[in-house]
């Protein structure tokens, strides 16, 4: 664990995927200015190579479930010693039935895209292990949003 800039992690995983996105035909926005601050640095503890981990997965899954023509946007806010990070699509968005089981290893609730289903338990098990939370809400047919709050370290 170190002092690291969540900011540029994400940045950095935002940059990854860039090329995939305008070839796939989706719109991949970013606004990391936290409070429009752009530029800023905020600091958490972690593990770098394991909170990119998290974001590339993340980024991957929502580019992954959308379409030609769709968005992703990636924000983050800070607020009260806590920065939390959206990722949101608006792809086919996740059944209501399937949703409190997302997390869990190996569950795919859709098997007409790519992956193993262990995505997202991975990335909840390394929010949590940095003392942090990971929430996803979704609509089936409208898109799905993932959050991430962790605490700054100031």
């Amino acid at each position: 664990m170190e002092r690291l800039d969540i900011l540029e992690e994400l940045s950095g995983a935002v940059t990854v995927y860039t090329e995939r996105a305008n070839r796939e035909g989706i719109i991949l926005y970013a606004d990391l200015g936290v409070e429009g601050e752009e530029g800023r640095s905020v600091f958490v503890k972690g593990d770098k190579h394991r909170i990119k981990q998290v974001f590339l997965n993340i980024i991957d899954n929502a580019l992954k479930y959308s379409n030609k023509g769709g968005r992703v946007d990636v924000t983050a806010h800070e607020k009260d010693g806590k920065v939390s990070i959206t990722i949101a699509d608006r792809g086919c968005g996740i059944k209501k039935a399937d949703l409190p089981k997302v997390k869990l290893k190996f569950f795919k609730g859709n098997n007409t895209r790519r992956g193993s289903g262990i995505g997202l338990a991975v990335a909840d098990e390394i929010i949590t292990l940095h003392g942090g939370k990971m929430s996803i809400t979704s609509e089936w047919g409208k898109g799905t949003k993932v959050t991430i709050q962790l605490t700054v370290d100031n």
